[in-house]
């Protein structure tokens, strides 16, 4: 039984939607559409159910670069907020483009260099 509601034999099968997963208001409150990356921050998610987050999938099929993706795309972060100050238009309406990946349709960003600062100049 799932949620003592389903009956579930060992041959059946279950598909599970996980972009639907990470916008439940159940989970997530009734904004769990909006764009709010602070869900991710620890005191944000305490208390939050297990396995309602999977961005690598789970299971059999789940991401096999996933470890990778993670130390990648800090680096990269890191590397960039270093050296530019990043804004996007405060009025982008998130459009989901799927392909390999999910992926906002439209969304651009403006990148302005940072002026390097000397070591003993700053503050």
């Amino acid at each position: 039984m799932i949620g003592g509601r389903y009956l579930m034999r060992t041959q059946d099968w279950a598909t599970v939607i996980l972009p639907l997963i990470h916008r439940d208001p159940s989970v997530l409150g009734e904004d769990a559409g909006e764009f709010r990356p602070d869900r991710s921050l620890p005191e944000s998610s305490r208390g939050r159910p297990p396995h309602s987050y999977k961005p690598f999938g789970t299971g059999e099929r789940a991401c096999i670069g996933r470890q990778f993706a993670l130390h990648e795309a800090v680096l990269v972060l890191a590397r960039l907020l270093q050296r530019y100050d990043i804004t996007g238009d405060p009025g982008y309406e998130l459009a989901i483009s799927e392909r390999l990946t999910l992926m906002p349709r439209g969304f651009e960003i403006a990148l302005a260099r940072r002026t390097p600062v000397t070591v003993g100049q700053a503050g």
